[in-house]
């Protein structure tokens, strides 16, 4: 199986529950085939770089997912037909991939965020512990009125 990424922007004014329908309607079509979806993200409602359809903003999703190269002609193709569908683009990621694959590089990086974030922490920490700057302000009345 490929790996593919699919960006899709729907129209921001239509309801939760209608994207939920165009999301479920997505993913069924992938998993009927025999495919595998490895991550779906929600970016939610964000400024587009021009006007599409005389519209500013749109609800953006992300599908990352595992299947035959014949599905995305279909998958286009109800993209095209659905006028709630701004715009979409797919690539393919991965010629040859496995969902094992998939998760141990998901894993692979939420371990290095959190490596990275536990670094920040300790770099913020240190910095707060070296402070030679110790002028004690705390005598001075700013309170006061004069």
């Amino acid at each position: 199986m490929r790996r593919y990424e699919t960006i899709f922007i729907l129209d921001p004014d239509i309801s939760e529950e209608v994207r939920t329908q165009i999301l479920e309607r997505t993913t069924g079509m992938i998993e009927a085939t025999g495919g595998q979806i490895a991550k779906i993200d929600e970016w939610g409602n964000r400024k587009l770089a021009y006007p599409i359809a005389k519209k500013v903003r749109g609800h953006y999703f992300l599908l990352d997912y595992l299947c035959e190269g014949d599905l995305i002609y279909e998958m286009e193709r109800s993209f095209r037909l659905d006028d709630k569908v701004l715009k979409f683009l797919t690539v393919l990621l991965d010629k040859f991939s496995s969902l094992e694959k998939i998760e141990a590089e998901n894993i692979a990086a939420e371990k290095a965020a959190a490596e990275a974030a536990a670094a920040m922490e300790n770099a913020r920490d240190r910095d707060d512990d070296d402070d030679d700057d110790d002028d004690d302000d705390d005598d001075r009345n700013y309170d006061r009125e004069d």
